[in-house]
């Protein structure tokens, strides 16, 4: 959990909202729901299961992401690219099984954030 804080509190979650929206797709059960949220700038999908998943890149207001897994078991971030916000996309997590969760993070290229993978990751 510690980790999982730590991006939280990386980002400007005072904008932060949920925004099931972007996540597309069939309905998914408990054990497997997705959680969206949107911010100033970025979004995070945490997935509880590591099951793939579309995500509505075309309801993000930004033409670029750079988008990245992060562990929050573990508190590191894995590059996926960068990605044009049109249509819809799906993400495969690197692992998938239960307790293997993650969250995709989705940074706005035109904010320039801090690198996912440095260690000092405030966005502020």
């Amino acid at each position: 959990m510690q980790h999982l804080r730590r991006l939280i509190e990386s980002l400007p979650y005072l904008t932060q909202a949920p925004d099931q929206t972007l996540v597309a797709g069939r309905e998914r059960s408990p054990v497997d729901y997705l959680a969206a949220v949107r911010g100033e700038g970025y979004a995070l999908v945490y997935t509880p299961t590591g099951k793939p998943f579309q995500v509505r890149l075309d309801k993000l207001s930004c033409r670029e992401v750079q988008a990245s897994w992060f562990d929050p078991r573990t508190g590191q971030y894995q590059a996926v690219g960068r990605l044009a916000c049109t249509g819809q996309r799906e993400f495969v997590p690197p692992e998938q099984g239960r307790d293997l969760d993650r969250v995709l993070v989705l940074d706005d290229i035109s904010r320039k954030f801090t690198a996912p993978e440095t260690s000092n990751r405030s966005r502020l």
